[in-house]
């Protein structure tokens, strides 16, 4: 007999909304739909504590337009999440009860600590985990989740808060206009508490740092083109050094250079730079070489564990 599920999946992140409805039929796993909308809840809430009108207007007008996607598809349940910027807004409550209101979606706003093990669920579905110590980094806009992982067990995990759009905001006034040197030192200076604590809890040996993010993938995606490397398996990977040298060229541009050179949007092209400082930092708090990135997301973990759960199998 056949079986069939359709299920909409939200995670509503500090720089942008992503929302996917996916089909399962039989096991089989199929997304029907996937969407990125940036609409950026850190840049108000980093900046002043709470959302402005106008965002949460934005924001309860895209999960009107996701509600209206799932009816017209027949999706059968949705399971939604809130990260750092709406967990750390003064007024989160207020923007999950208007879109309870406005659509009937609740919205589960979840620890740092939960974001952690879903982020493990997503690398977990695409790489082999189960052998030697592996230091997984999810950079979003507000938070970092960090989580250690030996021989297939999660043995530590923590959030920091320090997001690249948070990190934005944690600089001086009219360092929007600084570039080279004086932007990273800038960065690098906001960081360097973050840093700090970091070294505490996970400066230990690792044999791979798995990076996740928008920004690790665009970076490595433009590192992969000056080298002309070939993608596998759905999967990238740099070396620190290149890292280092595509953060400090990207440095070296003004946001509007950096995303007319290289195609970036927006909010992508300032953030990318904080970004690649923080993940090159990451990298060496074990000493690893080498950052792979399986081109997952939080979302991935949710969809994993929200699937097992309308199933009842792990497998799926």
């Amino acid at each position: 007999m056949t079986t069939r599920h359709r299920i909409g999946l939200v995670d509503m992140g500090s720089n942008a909304i992503r929302t996917q409805i996916v089909e399962v039929e039989d096991g089989e796993q199929h997304t029907l739909e996937s969407e990125r909308v940036p609409v950026r809840l850190g840049g108000d809430v980093f900046a002043t504590g709470s959302l402005r009108a106008d965002t949460l207007q934005r924001t309860v007008e895209a999960y009107v337009r996701f509600r209206e996607q799932c009816d017209a598809l027949a999706v059968d349940s949705i399971a939604a999440i809130a990260t750092s910027a709406t967990r750390n807004a003064d007024n989160g409550d207020e923007l999950v009860e208007r879109i309870r209101n406005a659509t009937g979606i609740d919205v589960r706003v979840i620890s740092g600590a939960t974001e952690a093990h879903y982020l493990w669920y997503a690398v977990d579905a695409k790489l082999d985990t189960s052998q030697g110590r592996l230091l997984l980094a999810d950079l979003g806009g507000g938070s970092t989740e960090l989580v250690e992982v030996e021989a297939g067990e999660i043995i530590a995990a923590e959030s920091f808060a320090c997001g690249a759009v948070r990190l934005l905001q944690m600089l001086p006034t009219g360092a929007d206009e600084l570039t080279g040197e004086d932007l990273l030192d800038a960065i690098e200076a906001a960081f360097a508490p973050i840093e700090a604590t970091m070294h505490d809890s996970f400066e230990r040996p690792i044999d791979h740092c798995i990076a996740i993010g928008g920004n690790i993938e665009a970076l490595t995606e433009l590192i992969a083109l000056d080298h002309t490397l070939e993608v596998e398996l759905g999967q990238l990977s740099c070396s620190v050094e290149q890292l280092d040298i595509w953060t400090a060229r990207l440095a070296a541009l003004t946001q509007s250079e950096r995303a007319a050179r290289f195609s970036l949007r927006p909010d992508r092209a300032d953030s990318i730079v904080p970004a690649g400082v923080v993940y090159s930092a990451i990298a060496r708090l074990g000493g690893a070489e080498t950052l792979v990135v399986p081109r997952v997301s939080v979302r991935d973990g949710l969809r994993a564990a929200t699937l097992r759960e309308l199933t009842d199998d792990p497998g799926t």
